[in-house]
Parts: C-alpha cells; structure tokens; sequence
C-alpha cells in the first residue's frame, strides 16, 4: 500500500516532488526488490528500511539538541539589545 498525501505537502515545498514516500507492506522483502530496480529508471532514488530511516531521525534530533538552544540564545541576544536601546534612543532624542 503506497500512502502520501501530495495536496497537503504541495503548499509548503519548493519543489512539488515529494522527498519520502513510506511504503507498508505485509512483506518487506518481497516489495523492495521492486523498488531497488526503480533505481536505473530514477538515478537519485534511494530505498531504505526502517532502521535507516530511524538513524536518520535520530541524526536530525541530535541536531536540533545543540541547533536549538544556540538559535534561542541568538535570539535572546537580538532581543535584548533591542530592549536596552529603545530607552537609550527616547533618553537621547529627549536631551536636544
């Protein structure tokens, strides 16, 4: 059974190629030979199984856990400075 839902992804993609396509099959070993012979006709088509397509979620969550943290720091940072100058530019505009 082939699931992907192509209409909802459309709006949020640059491209209106679809990047995964999970495939559930009572038999896994019996629908991806079919699959691997996909790759001739489609040079960059890749055929993973379930445990590399978890390695790559957990390589994508490792990411997030030091990307995460330093962007809101960033933020903070930006945010802060905009806090501290708002006050310092009304003070100086009021001087003159």
């Amino acid at each position: 059974m082939l699931s992907s839902a192509p209409g909802f992804a459309a709006g949020h993609q640059t491209t209106p190629l679809l990047g995964t396509i999970l495939v559930r099959a009572d038999s896994p070993a019996v629908v991806a030979a079919p699959l691997r012979s996909l790759r001739l006709r489609y040079p960059g088509l890749q055929v993973s199984d379930r445990a590399s397509l978890a390695t790559a979620t957990d390589a994508d969550r490792e990411m997030n856990h030091w990307f995460g943290p330093l962007f809101e720091a960033m933020i903070f940072a930006f945010t802060s400075i905009a806090v501290l100058n708002t006050p310092a530019m009304i003070a100086l505009r009021r001087q003159r």
